[in-house]
């Protein structure tokens, strides 16, 4: 039998849609800060945190990379299942072409998004994912076993994006003036034009180190993080589960 995108998707809303109790939140709360080049010459900048909000946590970002435009996230997740779970998300792009979008996912596992307000209806052809964008970056590396790739979707507006990425394992970068160690993930454009390189730092969080995107095989965009800050709190060895 042929497993499509669609049939994918209904699994996962399927299991999203189990009961699940939210555990406490396994991580401490912390603030990255990014620098953005191209071409060798800085073009953009942005910043990340995360806090706590009871068993949830509230994952805030916003940034200018170059070409990519002026963007900021707000995203109330939860933890269980050894992962993370989107319970909300706004995303809102300024610039020439300014959306804002909002998605909430109910008790089954449904995400529901508007586009400036107005609720998006899906075909049956295209269901939305159960997480957005940032809860999927988060994850990402909790997903990745070694040696073996990741496939995963999120939502995107009117969109549901599913990639595999490439798990290439773990390398060292010079990073803030040390040697970090990191899980190096490669994501494909299905139009095989595009290629973007991902690398998540256990040791800073699981969070994004270094992106570097490529169109054509010419690196046309690098972040890299320069600063981290984490409030160390002790985990309970039966909260990581």
């Amino acid at each position: 039998m042929k497993i499509t995108p669609v049939k994918i998707e209904l699994c996962l809303l399927l299991v999203a849609g189990l009961p699940a109790v939210a555990k406490p939140v396994p991580t401490a709360p912390f603030t990255a800060h990014y620098q953005a080049s191209s071409q060798g010459v800085s073009c953009g900048q942005g910043t990340q945190s995360l806090r706590l909000d009871g068993q949830q946590a509230l994952l805030e970002g916003s940034g200018d990379f170059c070409l990519f435009g002026d963007a900021s996230n707000l995203s109330r997740m939860s933890w269980f299942g050894k992962r993370w779970h989107t319970d909300s998300f706004s995303s809102q792009v300024h610039g020439w072409f300014p959306v804002a979008y909002q998605g909430t996912v109910d008790a089954q596992g449904t995400m529901a998004v508007t586009e400036d307000g107005e609720p998006i209806q899906y075909p049956d052809t295209m269901l939305p994912a159960v997480q957005g964008a940032a809860t999927m970056l988060q994850n990402l590396p909790l997903l990745a076993a070694p040696g073996q790739d990741v496939v995963t979707s999120y939502t995107w507006g009117d969109e549901t994006r599913h990639y595999r990425f490439e798990n290439l394992g773990m390398t060292t970068l010079s990073l803030m003036d040390r040697e970090v160690t990191a899980l190096h993930l490669r994501q494909t454009h299905p139009r095989k034009s595009r290629v973007a390189d991902f690398w998540f730092a256990p040791e800073l969080g699981n969070q994004l180190a270094r992106l570097e995107v490529r169109r054509l095989g010419i690196l046309v965009l690098e972040v890299e993080m320069t600063q981290f800050h984490s409030l160390a709190m002790p985990t309970p060895h039966n909260q990581q589960q």
